[in-house]
């Protein structure tokens, strides 16, 4: 597959935290909207103190910002055995000398997409993401069949072009960007797509016939943001120059040492001498402001590496995934033609994704059915984020920007559990909202209705 989707059923030395670095690492609490006149109140106050607890005692509103590279004893302490996400400052990119261990690797501090062309040519094969605003991966709006609006989960039209193209393509829309003003990264929704439902159209095109002829209007947003270990599968050239290297050493260490103790039960402060566990997947990130990754979750440890530009992540805990509506939609993906009108949606048949739905993340006025809250984090050139597995995070960047990530496979414990339960607590409270909402609808319309038969015999 040339995409990853979360689609589980919800049924060493002492490291320094860098206190300068805090206000980065702050954002207000997302206006709160509350159903305690629909839902149960016991109940609702229940979610009310689990969000008060989150704060209080796991999150605290600010990412820790530690300035020096941690041992993976440390980091695993801290930060993984407690889901605790950090920020990371790598300096000139070298880690420390395991014990045992090889060639120190070396993070690609200061890669810029001109290094890559360098390194990669400009005729190398890529597949880039083209959307017509930058957000796919996300749930939007399409003309339903019988005229009303449908939501459907839209992933971007996958094109296989040159390396100089894709690059042209990116820079052609970052430029309209800038020229237009400040983006805006939320999701517009001023216009359903249309959906090519003909049968002839249960394919996206592999390629356009010219990526020029998307440039003219800046009509379309180019991302590589391939997620299926693309570095190491689809990129060979470039990992062969090791430029990105197979593993990080410290967060390798931690997420192998699932319990905190070495294989033989000890828990000795030493340096680890078991083998480091391998990252599932390395994946390139190559994109403009205009681009933005929706939030989600993934059922992965994942440690991200800025190389150039600056990324934003906004965090929620695992705690929010019953305020959070995850739901299964439609799937389909963008195609364009521009014969046929442009940009338009080829569904894929009765294939659907779980996933959130974004107008109520992206609108702080919309029903979100309980207080929650978004963590912004900034991620300089040079420093990584640590976010750990369940962690519902939204990506954007303020430029143009080249970043790498590599998954590390979660442990499925107790925390798995309480993820699954608080999931299926809040499925329940929004489809009891859902129902009385649309009784109350009902009985507002039965009461014009009988109003109106009264006044008739009036007359």
């Amino acid at each position: 597959m040339g995409r990853r989707y979360s689609t589980m059923t919800i049924t060493a030395p002492e490291v320094e935290e860098d206190p300068s670095r805090s206000n980065d690492n702050e954002c207000p609490l997302v206006s709160p909207c509350t159903h305690s006149g629909i839902i149960p109140s016991d109940l609702a106050l229940s979610l009310k103190s689990l969000v008060s607890d989150t704060s209080s005692f796991w999150t605290s509103g600010r990412v820790p910002h530690l300035s020096r590279v941690p041992s993976g004893r440390y980091f695993y302490r801290k930060f993984v055995s407690r889901s605790v996400p950090c920020v990371v400052s790598v300096g000139d990119g070298t880690f420390r000398r395991r014990k045992g261990a090889g060639r120190v690797p070396h993070m690609p501090a200061g890669l810029t997409v001109d290094d890559l062309i360098r390194v990669m040519g400009q005729d190398a094969k890529v597949t880039v993401d083209l959307t017509p605003d930058g957000r796919g991966d996300c749930v939007r709006n399409v003309e339903g069949r019988t005229g009303d609006v449908e939501r459907m989960f839209l992933r971007p039209m996958e094109v296989t072009m040159t390396m100089g193209d894709f690059v042209q393509g990116m820079r052609t829309s970052e430029a309209a960007a800038v020229a237009g003003g400040a983006v805006d990264n939320r999701v517009s929704e001023s216009k359903p797509f249309p959906v090519r439902r003909d049968g002839s159209g249960t394919k996206v095109p592999d390629a356009l016939t010219l990526p020029s002829e998307l440039d003219d209007d800046q009509s379309a947003v180019f991302y590589y943001s391939r997620q299926n270990d693309c570095v190491r599968k689809e990129l060979p050239s470039l990992f062969a120059t090791g430029l990105i290297p197979s593993n990080i050493p410290f967060a390798a260490e931690a997420f192998e040492d699932s319990d905190g103790s070495d294989s033989d039960g000890s828990d000795s402060d030493g340096p680890s001498t078991r083998p480091l566990a391998e990252p599932e997947a390395i994946n390139l990130w190559v994109g403009g402001s205009r681009s933005v990754s929706a939030e989600h979750r993934d059922p992965y440890e994942n440690i991200f590496y800025v190389c150039s530009g600056t990324k934003i992540f906004d965090l929620r805990p695992p705690s929010d995934v019953g305020f959070l509506r995850e739901a299964e939609f439609t799937a389909g993906a963008f195609a364009f033609d521009r014969d046929a009108g442009g940009w338009h949606v080829v569904p894929d048949g009765e294939n659907t994704v779980r996933w959130i739905d974004s107008s109520d993340c992206d609108n702080p006025e919309a029903s979100c059915g309980t207080p929650s809250r978004h963590i912004r984090v900034k991620v300089r050139a040079g420093e990584m984020i640590y976010i750990p597995s369940l962690w519902f995070h939204r990506v954007s960047q303020t430029e143009e920007t080249v970043g790498v990530n590599y998954w590390f496979d979660m442990v499925f414990d107790a925390k798995w559990c309480y993820y699954n339960f608080v999931g299926t607590v809040g499925a329940l409270l929004h489809d009891n909202l859902k129902k009385r909402r649309q009784k109350e609808a009902e009985d507002e319309t039965g009461a014009i209705e009988t109003e109106s038969h009264e006044n008739i015999k009036k007359v």
